[in-house]
């Protein structure tokens, strides 16, 4: 008859056996190894904490840059007389940093158009190069804001840097004209320095076509635009609008409408307190009006392109244009009381001026800035603008960007900047895709979680 002392014995052995399956391991090599399975615990759920703490502060830092506070504070803008341009600009990256982040950049040497990085894709909007440094940032526009940059006009900036205007998206009073697209309702204005935001919202029943948009100086924006006729259920009148004068607007205030304006002639741009109109008597014909429609200027049968490609000088004596059909062309420049009578035939090419893409005005009595294709043994390469002397043909070159720009009409230039001397701008700001953050925050938090389970389950 066994004793308990018997049944304690044969009991520990066979728990020995169990444990190697060898037979009975020694207390000592039992202790050893429990001690060894609590540490290895103890050390995995530390890096399980860690984990979670890791993974959370890395989904916190994906998250965080979306999350906006209050309007940026105000900034002075740097004065004019100290501001740059950059002397390449390139494209924004997708995830460059915007105002809400970086800050206000107070004044603006240019604003370019690009695809900025979302948590949905990417999505057209507007950067600004600070007139400071040649820095890029994203400008935080309203949600409705229609960013994008033409010669004719979508977004522009005003001359002295400080404020952009854009057209905006908004509610209509009956079916919009399409199903796809937010009908544009008003136009706003954002300032640089001070992240201020002036609207005027026009009542539209089915939206805007929107013709041209520009600053006619540093405090007047003008703006041409259609009312369509018809919504998305009637294909032929969504895609027809009926036209108006147009308005000339000091933010804050009421348009005026502008007066002696013909139903055929179209916006071609504005500058120094003047406007440029198309139309007239021929196609290709331009003249100067004041912000009443007051002629300046007679008409002159250019023939250029259209918007971008006239200029006059401040004086009203000498007209620099593109003429043709052709985009890029050779600078011609001409007086324009001669031009006025003889037409194309008065104006005179100007050295060097091979393909130009754009005028952007006259700097001095003398020259013009202009933005041109550069090309290497007959092939297009990169875009520059250039301050152009029309008596002596010698070019500067001051800005260079890439050629895939669409000859410049993606970026638009401050007018009283465009004498500034050039700098190398700073490396972009930029900050690492908030998804892929998110990615590696999710994993780390799922690792995490598989070492809790482990824990709970695993024996020695």
């Amino acid at each position: 008859m066994s004793t308990l002392h018997d049944r304690l014995v044969d009991l520990a052995g066979e728990a020995g056996a169990a444990v190697d399956g060898r037979g009975a391991v020694p207390g000592s090599a039992l202790w050893a190894r429990g001690r060894r399975y609590a540490r290895r615990r103890r050390a995995l759920a530390v890096a399980a904490v860690v984990a979670v703490v890791a993974g959370s502060g890395t989904l916190a830092l994906a998250v965080a840059p979306d999350v906006t506070g209050d309007r940026p504070a105000p900034v002075s803008p740097v004065p004019l007389d100290e501001a740059v341009l950059p002397d390449r600009l390139g494209d924004p990256p997708a995830w460059l940093l915007g105002t809400d982040e970086a800050g206000l950049p107070g004044r603006l040497s240019a604003i370019v158009g690009g695809e900025r990085g979302t948590w949905t894709g990417p999505e057209r909007a507007l950067a600004g190069v600070s007139a400071a440094d040649g820095s890029l940032v994203w400008l935080d526009l309203p949600a409705d804001a229609v960013p994008g940059v033409s010669p004719g006009g979508f977004s522009q900036l005003s001359p002295d840097g400080r404020r952009v205007v854009f057209w905006t998206t908004g509610e209509t009073g009956g079916l919009p004209a399409s199903r796809d697209e937010e009908p544009v309702t008003g136009v706003a204005v954002w300032d640089a320095a001070t992240g201020e935001v002036v609207r005027h919202d026009i009542p539209t029943e089915h939206g805007l076509h929107q013709h041209s948009l520009g600053w006619v100086d540093e405090e007047t924006v003008v703006l041409h635009y259609g009312h369509i006729v018809g919504g998305y259920d009637d294909i032929h009148r969504s895609s027809s609008s009926r036209g108006r004068p147009p308005e000339v607007w000091v933010p804050g205030s009421t348009p005026e409408r502008l007066q002696r304006w013909s139903s055929s002639g179209w916006l071609a741009g504005a500058a120094d307190g003047r406007l440029v109109v198309g139309g007239g008597p021929t196609d290709g014909s331009y003249r100067w009006t004041d912000t009443r429609g007051r002629r300046l200027t007679p008409w002159l049968q250019l023939e250029p392109m259209g918007s971008g490609s006239v200029a006059v000088s401040d004086d009203l004596g000498a007209v620099a244009s593109l003429p043709g059909n052709r985009n890029p062309a050779p600078l011609a420049v001409g007086d324009v009381a001669q031009v006025a009578a003889r037409g194309r035939s008065a104006l005179r090419p100007v050295a060097g001026g091979e393909r130009t893409s754009q005028m952007l005005g006259w700097l001095d009595e003398s020259t013009v800035a202009a933005v041109r294709w550069r090309t290497r043994d007959g092939i297009a390469g990169p875009i520059d603008l250039v301050r152009h002397d029309v008596r002596s043909g010698s070019v500067e070159r001051v800005t260079t960007f890439p050629a895939h720009t669409g000859g410049g009409s993606d970026v638009h230039f401050a007018e009283e900047l465009l004498t500034a001397p050039s700098v190398e701008p700073p490396e972009p700001q930029t900050r690492t895709d908030p998804r892929l953050l998110t990615g590696a925050g999710l994993a780390l938090v799922l690792a995490a979680l598989g070492v809790l389970l482990w824990r709970r389950h695993a024996r020695p």
